[in-house]
């Protein structure tokens, strides 16, 4: 097999979906060209616009947990890690603001940005 193909073979895509009734959005992966997706969060809440380290090592993504106080409402966005398998997910920042709307990996440095959205009123 040709390089190229050995590079798609280790390629996978991942993101966030909301697949039930409860409004709960996990982070799934997938392998272009397959259909086996591999559920990667599953916490009560909202996992959502996951990114890739430059190396493929990590996912980085927004989280909003459901509240413990308050079942029906979700917290504050913050931005976890984890392995790109799913395991060992960690918070890495807990308050990302309510307007963050994902994150980004700088590939040299490895450093993350955090963006959001402002609307002018």
């Amino acid at each position: 097999s040709s390089v190229r193909g050995r590079a798609t073979s280790l390629v996978r895509i991942a993101f966030g979906a909301f697949f039930d009734s409860n409004r709960q959005a996990d982070i799934w992966s997938i392998r272009p060209g397959e259909d086996e997706l591999h559920q990667l969060t599953s916490a009560p809440g909202h996992d959502i616009c996951p990114a890739y380290s430059a190396d493929g090592k990590q996912i980085a993504y927004i989280s909003s947990p459901k509240s413990s106080d308050h079942p029906d409402r979700l917290r504050r966005k913050s931005v976890w890690l984890m392995n790109a398998d799913g395991s060992s997910p960690r918070p890495l920042l807990d308050d990302a603001g309510e307007n963050a709307t994902g994150v980004a990996w700088y590939p040299e440095s490895g450093a993350l940005l955090v963006t959001t959205i402002w609307l002018a009123r």
